[in-house]
């Protein structure tokens, strides 16, 4: 970094005031050769050279109209700042479950009534007349020896893999209508039809059917005559309020709505593996489980005064059939556990400032904000690393878990917002140290990697047909404010002094200054002497004496400094002046302080000491003197 000042031609100054000394000291009629003719003047001789202008630490960082990541603030504060382009998301659906319910292939589907032959045919005067023991109710374990029982089974036609998500389904609700239906059918000694007889069965009082423990349902019709109870450990027992009678010649229907059940742990099997080769789930109802069995239990009976003439056999038949399920929601567990693909970020090319052969930038309290989006009802756990890399080698990995361990960052459901680390975790941050190593030496690009996300197991009510989705977007925020272990080297150069010094054979010169410094950093300073090119001039040797203390935009510091030049050559060329600085934050007066566009150092009250003065020639002073007048009198 130059800056510039006003010429000021030291040697047109020490020639002119080695002119007066010689013409007010010097008598013409004296010999040279009888007097000393070496003298020094001006030794401890102070002379102003004036104040540079203030350079702003923006100029330093070269920010203005470059290409950096360096953004600045409302109030002009500086920060390294960076950010995903685009959110990191992954979606899934819960697909819109498709089950049907059959009644399975039952070992009887058929209770039957089968009079004695002596009564076959036989009307029923005559029933009353020669058989009156049978004048009265004729029960089926009085005509069979057996209760009336009936079993039907429960299956699911669609057991299709689920998906492989899918881990284990507790429950289903839906709506699914279930229909029960009773027909009789009467016979003959022949085998014939006779309906057209007339003729019924009655069920009694207490007749069951006794649906399987895991389903809930409703009655949709004939409430008076049955209602649904639980007794002890059964569950959903359809009972009959009272004797029903089943004329032979209509069907009687009994409609339920199933809505609900409550999956036993182990129908949820493996199901081999999806397209992908992940491990499937099936959902499974074995016939051959009593747990799916329908149970018809109880009496029936006849009135023979139903009957014009008795028959051979009355059958009756029961019908047992479900829609397919319109199921809503079901209570899952889910196995979803996925690895995302990382994101790169290249770092613009930075100022020297900053990547400089030993900068060690220490951030005080880098920010790494996540902005999180859970629109699914289960807890997420996000694992990933922030990656710092220069010239391709890793430089170091940063964890997103607290303290930067590598435990899992837990995203609440249906959460919608930030979540923010910090170094030190101050506030609602989470501590992560490890945020200020990533940025210690800054790198050229940085990736988020080894990005899995994963669900919690418990189990949670979804919607059928759902989609649900988790996203993360990421910014990095490191406000210029520096810890003890900063180190940061910069120039300031001044140039263009032009202070024509080296005619006159100098051979030691003392600059002083004093500085104005507005930033909250320490500077230690070593300087060099250049030529006219800039070249830095290798016969002078530089000693500074004193450094710059912090300072703040409020409360500058003043500082001293003095720079001593010497040089074993023919004498010092001063056109222009380094200045080498090294900032550090020792201390907590500046620790956390963001370095600002506005804050600065400015070169107060230069000026040029000759601490051994100037070493004058007399004699060929004088001889010089004597031959400009000679060319005077021509």
């Amino acid at each position: 970094m130059k800056k510039t000042v006003s010429s000021c031609c030291l040697k047109s100054i020490l020639t002119a005031l080695c002119l007066l000394c010689i013409g007010s000291c010097v008598d013409e009629k004296y010999d040279l050769t009888e007097i000393d003719t070496d003298a020094v003047i001006l030794k401890d001789v102070v002379m102003p050279i004036g104040n540079l202008e203030e350079i702003k630490i923006s100029e330093f960082l070269q920010v203005d109209g470059s290409d950096t990541f360096i953004a600045t603030g409302t109030e002009g504060d500086l920060a390294l700042t960076f950010e995903s382009t685009e959110p990191i998301s992954a979606s899934f659906d819960v697909p819109a479950f498709k089950l049907s319910f059959s009644e399975g292939d039952a070992e009887e589907r058929r209770l039957f009534l089968e009079l004695p032959e002596v009564l076959a045919g036989m009307s029923v005067a005559t029933l009353k007349e020669k058989f009156p023991e049978y004048n009265r109710h004729l029960s089926y374990n009085e005509l069979n020896g057996q209760d009336a029982s009936v079993v039907k089974y429960l299956t699911v036609d669609d057991d299709e893999a689920l998906p492989y998500y899918i881990n284990d389904i507790k429950s289903i609700d839906f709506n699914a209508d279930a229909r029960c239906q009773f027909s009789l059918s009467i016979t003959d000694k022949f085998g014939t039809n006779i309906n057209s007889n007339g003729g019924a069965m009655y069920v009694e009082k207490g007749f069951s059917i006794d649906f399987p423990d895991y389903l809930t349902g409703t009655g949709k019709n004939n409430n008076d005559v049955y209602e649904i109870t639980s007794s002890g450990d059964n569950k959903n027992i359809l009972v009959f309020k009272k004797d029903y009678k089943l004329a032979a010649n209509e069907t009687v229907v009994f409609d339920f709505l199933l809505t609900h059940v409550d999956i036993p742990a182990d129908f949820v099997v493996d199901g081999g593996v999806d397209s992908k080769g992940r491990p499937c789930k099936k959902l499974v109802f074995d016939s051959s489980d009593p747990r799916n069995m329908i149970y018809f239990n109880g009496d029936f009976y006849i009135d023979p005064n139903d009957f014009d003439t008795l028959p051979a056999k009355i059958n009756l038949d029961t019908d047992l059939s479900f829609t397919d399920l319109e199921i809503h929601s079901a209570l899952l567990s889910l196995n979803i556990n996925e690895t995302l693909e990382e994101q790169s970020f290249t770092l613009p090319e930075l100022p020297e400032i900053l990547t400089a052969e030993g900068v060690v930038i220490d951030i005080y309290d880098p920010v790494l904000t996540l902005n999180l989006r859970n629109h699914s009802p289960l807890d997420v756990y996000l694992s990933a690393v922030l990656r710092g890399y220069k010239d391709g080698i890793k430089l170091m990995d940063m964890y997103f878990g607290e303290n930067g361990t590598d435990t899992p960052l837990e995203i609440p459901s249906e959460f919608d917002g930030e979540i923010s680390f910090s170094r030190r975790g101050e506030g609602d941050m989470i501590a992560n140290p490890g945020i200020e190593a990533i940025l210690r030496n800054i790198p050229e690009e940085i990736r988020i990697t080894d990005i899995n996300y994963w669900l919690s197991e418990d189990y949670v009510e979804i919607m059928s047909g759902n989609s649900y989705d988790f996203s993360f977007g990421y910014k990095l925020t490191a406000p210029l404010a520096f810890g003890p272990d900063l180190r940061l080297l910069f120039d300031y150069e001044i140039s263009d002094l032009n202070l024509e010094i080296e005619d006159v054979g100098l051979k030691s010169v003392r600059l002083n200054f004093d500085a104005l410094n507005t930033i909250p950093l320490a500077l230690s300073v070593d300087a060099s002497v250049t030529d006219a090119e800039g070249n830095v001039m290798n016969d002078v040797t530089v000693d500074v004496d004193g450094s710059i203390q912090p300072g703040t935009l409020s409360a500058p510091s003043t500082s001293s400094i003095c720079i001593t030049l010497n040089t074993s050559g023919e004498g010092i060329s001063l056109a222009g002046l380094k200045l080498h600085f090294e900032a550090t934050c020792p201390s907590a007066e500046c620790q956390g302080k963001a370095l600002n566009k506005n804050q600065g150092l400015e070169v107060r009250n230069l000026k040029i000491a000759l601490p051994d003065g100037v070493y004058l020639d007399l004699e060929g002073l004088l001889s010089e003197s004597d031959g400009d007048e000679s060319e005077n009198n021509l």
